[in-house]
């Protein structure tokens, strides 16, 4: 019989084929749904209070190259406006799934990975250091079901 630790992998690969078709074969709508509704519930006490603001009327792009993916975020002041297929950006971060996950595990800090050149950030560098550095301040991991946090944790997003 398998442990846990020896089933992970196969875990990790099933859940990336999964990631994967969501991002090349959901519709665009659902994707968009899915995405927003993630985001808006993780950051919802920095959209509250005001955190965002900056980021009305702009527009960040998310692209994730291991996944053939991206997505647009803005603010219209009450909740931020997720865009599939992405919009015309003014900054553009880049950095793959492993990356993000890193990030969101806090195994990783986003100016580390930047670095490394495993974080890309082009476009409006002020706007893009600022949403940097508010997304550093948070720990999403903290945020998340207790039972997704602790898989998310002893998942590598690396195919076999």
């Amino acid at each position: 019989m398998q442990t846990e630790n020896q089933a992970l992998p196969g875990i990790s690969y099933s859940l990336l084929k999964v990631m994967r078709i969501f991002c090349q074969k959901a519709p665009s709508a659902v994707q968009q749904l899915v995405i927003s509704k993630i985001i808006n519930r993780t950051l919802e006490p920095e959209i509250k209070s005001g955190d965002f603001l900056f980021l009305k009327n702009r527009v960040a792009r998310i692209e994730i190259p291991d996944l053939n993916f991206s997505f647009s975020v803005a603010s219209d002041g009450n909740k931020l406006q997720i865009g599939v297929p992405a919009k015309v950006e003014e900054v553009r971060f880049r950095a793959d799934l492993q990356s993000i996950l890193d990030i969101i595990n806090r195994n990783a800090d986003p100016d580390t990975l930047f670095f490394r050149r495993r974080l890309l950030i082009t476009g409006d560098t002020e706007l893009g250091l600022e949403l940097k550095n508010l997304l550093d301040r948070i720990d999403p991991a903290e945020r998340l079901p207790e039972r997704v946090s602790q898989l998310l944790k002893r998942i590598q997003f690396k195919t076999p």
